[in-house]
């Protein structure tokens, strides 16, 4: 995580920049949907080196309601587990496409971020794309890094937010 810092420096600074603008602007501000987009941008960047620019851009936004959708679906199997074998996805036509865009987007970073090699970015795929099996000494195949991923993005983001409400920013210039 110290190795990182700069680079969470940097989203939590336009984070900040952000609200102070739209404080200045009389502008209410939603702090869930803000803080669910910094959530998501730094472990995009942390874990797969890869820019959302969710908090300046909206062209990634279908993430938030995709992980809605999928937490959704979650919830509906594990509250009635006998649904998961009729699906829920045909009563809720829409969220299932928000949800496949979504795995669609983690599939391209898990796949990008491969063809770029190990030591291209200093992120927490570098870590882990080498990772054996202790007890066989298998290496991680691409269906576990993909599966991986659709865990990373829920976790990490609930991981990246109380490391950023537990960060002392100090005397940071925004």
């Amino acid at each position: 995580m110290r190795r990182f810092e700069p680079i969470l420096l940097t989203h939590i600074k336009t984070f900040l920049r952000l609200l102070l603008l739209a404080s200045r602007g009389g502008e209410l501000a939603n702090m869930s949907d803000r803080c669910k987009r910094l959530g998501l941008e730094v472990i995009g960047k942390f874990g797969f080196g890869y820019d959302l620019n969710l908090q300046t851009e909206d062209t990634n936004a279908f993430v938030l309601k995709g992980l809605e959708g999928s937490s959704y679906r979650n919830n509906v199997y594990i509250q009635a587990p006998g649904v998961k074998w009729m699906g829920v996805e045909f009563l809720f036509p829409a969220l299932f496409k928000l949800r496949m865009k979504y795995f669609f987007l983690l599939k391209r970073l898990v796949k990008e971020r491969l063809a770029e090699g190990k030591d291209a970015k200093e992120d927490l795929f570098s870590y882990v794309v080498d990772a054996k099996d202790p007890e066989t000494g298998t290496r991680i195949r691409m269906s576990e890094l993909w599966s991986e991923a659709t865990f990373f993005f829920p976790a990490g983001t609930t991981l990246s937010m109380t490391y950023v409400q537990t960060f002392h920013m100090g005397d940071a210039d925004f």
